[in-house]
């Protein structure tokens, strides 16, 4: 019989995979850091300042625009000088007069004395010594009748806000009679003095060597003017220290006010110390600037050269400053969510209030320029509704760009 074939071996079985090793534990993803600007909390204190504030300007029968009463806390906040532009009877002086009440906390003329002082600016003013006063024959100094070297001595250690109100700042020349705060404002809070001015009455005294008045912290200037042919024109080395704000049109405005307007309907409840006031400020060097804002500034600042419009370095920190310390509020109740979107309001407020005042169309020589206005007002259109409106208006005098 023939030999049977070799059995066939069977295939190998398949061969195990290896073991893998246990996975090593892993932590949860970490996600992604959230804006830091976006979910900081403002001060509740600073939001129900300016609700106060805003409510008791309609109870007292005053108009503004919210968003008006938070730039100008702003600008108070940030800087030594504000001025207030506008139409005649738009509420100029009222608003300043508003927050001295409502920092001061009360409405008695008394207290409201220690802490508010407005002043009449005469258009014979020429020099500092019209608003300070000046050494008499006997070598004592004798304070001018506007009252301000006694108000700043009065203050130099106060623990409350203290507001002077120069009141049509521009029927005179600013540069002549305030030069002393105008070249105070460029220097350190230690150096801010006014020499020759002595810190005390010496008028009963024989005490010599009495030290110079010392510009008290706590101070504030905010300044009212109009534009027509009884006032003077500001030069920009003032506009340089100073937020400039117009005051809007309030829309929806009753044609007739119900009342006359009066402070005596105020509720003014809650004194604010000038340490806590100070509390709500936040450094240069503390906050943090969003990229974007950054770019869009950036993007500006070849256009704004074209035009003259260079913002020094004062103007820059103050525009950072300003941007930092503009409150998420809304002026209707809400806070807004993201501080970007804060931030581009703030930039917008700032190129207002300290770069555009100061362009003339007189400086207009070239094509070049021609054109570089024109970009401007493109790039100001796309992403600063504010900032386009002004200088809309300053390159069309008489008309207001159109809206849709």
């Amino acid at each position: 019989p023939p030999t049977p074939p070799d059995p066939v071996p069977p295939p190998p079985p398949d061969p195990v995979p290896p073991t893998p090793p246990d996975p090593v534990p892993t932590q949860d993803p970490v996600p992604p850091m959230p804006d830091p600007v976006s979910t900081m909390e403002w001060p509740p204190e600073e939001i129900a300042f300016l609700q106060g504030m805003i409510e008791d300007a309609k109870r007292c029968g005053y108009e503004y625009n919210p968003q008006d009463i938070i730039r100008f806390h702003t600008s108070v906040k940030c800087g030594m000088f504000t001025l207030l532009g506008g139409a005649p009877g738009s509420g100029k002086s009222s608003l300043a007069a508003l927050y001295a009440r409502a920092a001061l906390g009360t409405n008695n003329p008394e207290e409201l004395r220690n802490g508010f002082l407005a002043i009449d600016v005469n258009p014979a003013w020429m020099e500092p010594d019209d608003i300070l006063g000046h050494r008499n024959l006997k070598g004592k100094y004798s304070c001018a009748s506007s009252g301000l070297v006694p108000f700043m001595r009065n203050n130099q250690n106060s623990s409350r806000l203290a507001i002077v109100c120069l009141e049509e700042m521009n029927l005179a020349r600013v540069e002549h009679y305030f030069s002393n705060f105008m070249q105070a404002m460029s220097r350190q809070d230690e150096e801010n003095v006014l020499r020759g001015i002595p810190s005390k009455d010496d008028s009963d005294s024989d005490e010599k060597d009495i030290p110079d008045l010392q510009i008290p912290g706590n101070l504030r200037f905010v300044g009212t003017s109009n534009f027509d042919e009884t006032t003077q024109r500001y030069s920009n080395r003032f506009y340089d220290r100073c937020n400039y704000l117009e005051l809007q049109q309030v829309p929806g405005a009753k044609p007739f006010p119900d009342f006359l307007p009066s402070f005596a309907k105020g509720i003014f409840a809650s004194p604010i110390g000038y340490q806590e006031y100070q509390s709500w400020k936040i450094g240069i060097e503390d906050g943090q600037l969003d990229a974007e804002v950054i770019k869009l500034y950036e993007k500006l600042i070849p256009v704004f050269q074209s035009l003259n419009l260079t913002p020094s370095r004062r103007v820059a920190l103050a525009i950072k400053e300003y941007i930092l310390n503009r409150p998420f509020f809304d002026g209707c109740g809400s806070v807004f969510s993201s501080r970007k979107d804060c931030q581009v309001i703030a930039l917008d407020e700032a190129i207002v209030q300290r770069i555009l005042p100061r362009y003339n169309m007189s400086f207009l020589h070239d094509d070049a320029e021609k054109k570089a206005k024109d970009e401007l007002l493109n790039t100001l259109k796309a992403s600063l509704p504010l900032s386009y409106e002004m200088f809309y208006r300053k390159c069309n005098p008489g008309e207001r760009p159109c809206r849709t």
